[in-house]
């Protein structure tokens, strides 16, 4: 008798596989996907602190970039990051808001924007940008 498997055996064996590859995959990009987003919320609550640093230094909002490198190192934080953009759309002397916008992968571009303001009220074009 013949040791071995039968082309039957191996053939569910490759079904299977392929059925839990089906459900595994999606979950392991939203994860990754969530910790992008939880790496630019990171990034974007440092830029918020510093900007109310400079709000009880100069009581206005910063619109420079520049001007925060005194209160966090806004260089280092944002300039290393392939996935995201970070830019200070709006700010005055009463409010900011700062946004991340994804730069490459399924969410690039304006599908993929998340916001905080001075209120630390989290927004955002992005699937992901409302969780915690």
């Amino acid at each position: 008798m013949k040791k071995g498997f039968t082309l039957l055996e191996l053939l569910i064996v490759v079904i299977i596989v392929a059925v839990l590859a089906s459900f595994a995959i999606p979950q392991y990009l939203t994860s990754v996907e969530k910790g992008k987003v939880a790496k630019a919320k990171n990034a974007l609550s440092l830029i918020a602190k510093a900007e109310k640093m400079y709000r009880a230094e100069m009581d206005v909002y910063c619109t420079s970039q520049t001007a925060l490198n005194n209160y966090v190192d806004f260089q280092a934080q944002t300039a290393a990051d392939p996935d995201w953009a970070y830019t200070i759309p709006a700010a005055g002397a009463s409010s900011f808001q700062v946004r991340a916008t994804r730069s490459a992968g399924r969410y690039a571009g304006a599908a993929g924007q998340v916001d905080v303001n001075e209120n630390n009220t989290w927004g955002g074009t992005h699937p992901f940008a409302r969780y915690k």
